[in-house]
């Protein structure tokens, strides 16, 4: 869905009208099914101000333009009407907005607020698929969302007050609550530290690169969306389905290498059970095939437990703390591994594999990536002119397909920063993997030597499922074919089968 870009003026306030909770009724599952539309959270840095909405592109001009911090996608809710839904609407009185959950508006307009989008749907009670209560709170006079409990939790314990349900979304990847904080150059990174205790690692056998068959030009690389929401127990099966289905139809996919886009835990734990139940659920994938992974920002140091950032803490500093992160997933579960950026951290790492009669390099980097980690990216790309670049990283394209020019406030670049610096220059980047925010989109873009590139968003929450993006390449015919498809359920979700053609590979 798409709304009009608006004028926001950064002193903006959020008012939301809350619905009473109901028994969800029976049919009401079957909407939440359509819930893949994200619901960005932003806070202006200076006031405090709350603005939600669901167009990416008007989070970035908030971000650009008028001082917020985009805090990300906090939820996920309906872009049409259904059945055990209410709508929500956006209306607007001055610097004043005012979000209304059903569609009784009298009241509002009466006070002179006028409607100025198309509304968005969330559930007006909990039904699987849809269960994240999404709340509103005050405080001295403003307003904020919070999606789940523990961010609700969170701002209660701050002063603010819970003044109820508003409706219920699917999922919760809220990534902060407390006082929205910038970049501050003069403090450096977090230092790389040994990983902590907790739930002994999973072990088992890694795949190096696979044998080369230069006389067959077509081969598959899989790429995980964000599983956090697959870590939450070590009882669900479906990171472990997806591996062992992926394992066990290497040959049939001629299945070479796979990639995780980030947000591989939800959260982190005194025992890390997350990032366990994650490691362990990877192993069959491991030993079939080399992989690289991009840590998201659920991944670091800057997210607490319950998905939300640690209050006070300065999350331009603790988003690059990802020592539980390289604890679980060191370099020795990365097969084609050839080399890091930082001695002891696999963030920033570059692997190498032939397939298609070609040579490759897979570059995964870190959130938002700081200035040198991109230029050390671009000197790669730079100096390996004869291979093929695959890069993996987090944050890239927005729901929309456009790429993205938020740093979501406390990152060290923008998306559109490392296009222009590593994507852009080159002639041998093919294609770059992310996730984080949005549901799946593709997009193509001709570099400065004339070459296509394709781009491919795969965040994919899944309450139910486990859906994987499988991309067929044709190193003769210039091609990316890609699907979706999901082995717990067996679905296949044809809305994002796509064929990139015009591409020309080198070597």
């Amino acid at each position: 869905m798409r709304f009009r870009s608006l004028a926001l003026p950064a002193s903006a306030l959020v008012v939301l009208t809350s619905i009473t909770a109901t028994t969800a009724p029976a049919s009401a599952a079957g909407a939440c099914s359509g819930f893949s539309t994200g619901l960005h959270q932003l806070v202006h840095a200076k006031t405090g101000a709350s603005l939600v909405t669901v167009y990416s592109g008007e989070a970035s001009k908030a971000v650009s333009k008028y001082g917020y911090t985009d805090r990300g996608v906090v939820a996920e809710v309906a872009d049409r009407k259904g059945t055990g839904l209410v709508d929500v609407h956006r209306l607007r009185k001055g610097a004043d907005y005012e979000y209304v959950a059903g569609s009784d508006v009298s009241a509002a307009r009466s006070a002179g607020y006028a409607e100025e989008s198309v509304p968005f749907y969330g559930a007006a009670a909990s039904a699987p698929g849809c269960s994240t209560p999404v709340h509103q709170l005050t405080s001295k006079g403003k307003h904020r969302l919070a999606s789940g409990t523990a961010a609700r939790d969170t701002l209660v314990s701050q002063g603010w007050s819970d003044a109820g349900v508003l409706f219920y979304a699917a999922g919760s990847s809220e990534p902060t609550t407390g006082t929205p904080t910038s970049p501050d150059p003069s403090e450096p990174p977090a230092p790389p530290a040994p990983p902590q205790s907790g739930r002994p690692v999973p072990k088992g056998p890694t795949a190096g690169p696979l044998p080369a068959k230069d006389s067959d030009t077509t081969f598959t690389i899989a790429v995980l969306p964000d599983i956090q929401r697959e870590t939450h127990k070590a009882s669900d099966p479906r990171i472990a389905n997806r591996s062992q289905w992926l394992a066990d139809n290497k040959d049939k996919l001629d299945l070479r290498f796979a990639a995780v886009v980030g947000d591989i835990a939800d959260w982190d734990s005194p025992d890390h059970d997350l990032y366990a139940n994650a490691a362990q659920g990877l192993l069959p994938l491991q030993a079939a095939v080399p992989m690289a992974a991009a840590p998201g920002n659920h991944d670091t140091a800057a997210v607490c437990a319950g998905g939300s950032a640690c209050p006070g803490a300065k999350t331009w500093i603790t988003v690059r703390d990802t020592k539980t992160y390289n604890g679980y997933f060191p370099a020795s579960r990365f097969g084609a591994l050839a080399g890091t950026y930082e001695k002891g951290k696999t963030d920033n790492a570059y692997h190498q594999f032939r397939a298609g009669g070609k040579d490759w390099m897979v570059i995964n980097l870190e959130l938002w990536p700081r200035k040198e980690v991109v230029a050390w990216a671009a000197d790669l790309v730079k100096d390996n002119p004869k291979k093929n670049v695959i890069i993996v990283t987090h944050s890239y394209l927005e729901s929309n397909g456009k790429i993205s020019t938020s740093n979501g406030g406390y990152g060290s670049t923008t998306p559109a920063y490392l296009y222009d610096q590593v994507v852009k220059p080159f002639g041998n980047v093919k294609l770059v993997l992310s996730g984080h925010t949005g549901k799946g989109a593709t997009r193509t873009d001709v570099t400065s030597k004339g070459t296509t590139v394709a781009s491919m968003l795969q965040c994919f929450h899944s309450m139910t499922t486990n859906p994987v993006r499988l991309v067929q390449i044709d190193t003769k015919a210039g091609t990316m074919k890609t699907w979706v498809y999901a082995p717990y359920t067996n679905e296949s979700w044809k809305q994002f089968d796509e064929t990139t053609k015009g591409l020309k590979f080198v070597g």
